[in-house]
């Protein structure tokens, strides 16, 4: 039985939920890309670390961490700190279950700061603060692994 997937290498960090074939409203995994350590033109290097609970083997919490490589570059002192705990920073009442991942995307159609913000920490907050992004695009990015999903929840 999978228990969780760890992907990586894309810069950004985010999650995906993976629907059943059969019942695409049952969401049966979740997939956390994490960030790279490597640093990109505009991202902060980053990496993910994933709260297990040693009973069902399951996650119960995503961290990211990252490095303000500005400030590293300027003071010569690398300082990697936690950015992101997405279940305290997310209100994430179900965890990190594909549920509750797939309800924190629905949550961001309707809660624009919700939004703003989850889409400014994909990059660990390198950048200035969004300030306009496309909503129905990030559901569509974060609810669906499969790339016809994708295609038809896009429009």
């Amino acid at each position: 039985m999978v228990r969780f997937q760890m992907y990586g290498h894309t810069h950004d960090q985010y999650f995906e939920v993976t629907n059943s074939v059969t019942n695409p409203y049952k969401h049966i995994g979740a997939a956390q890309i994490g960030p790279s350590v490597t640093t990109n033109t505009w991202e902060n290097p980053g990496f993910a670390v994933i709260e297990i609970d040693e009973a069902t083997m399951l996650p119960i919490n995503y961290e990211i961490w990252a490095l303000d490589i500005e400030e590293a570059n300027r003071t010569g002192v690398p300082n990697w700190e936690k950015v992101i705990d997405y279940v305290n920073d997310y209100n994430m009442e179900l965890g990190v279950s594909p549920d509750g991942l797939y309800d924190l995307a629905q949550r961001m159609l309707t809660d624009s700061d919700l939004a703003r913000k989850y889409k400014w920490g994909m990059n660990r907050f390198a950048t200035d603060e969004p300030n306009t992004f496309n909503a129905h695009s990030l559901f569509c990015m974060l609810t669906t692994s499969d790339d016809w999903e994708h295609k038809d929840c896009n429009g």
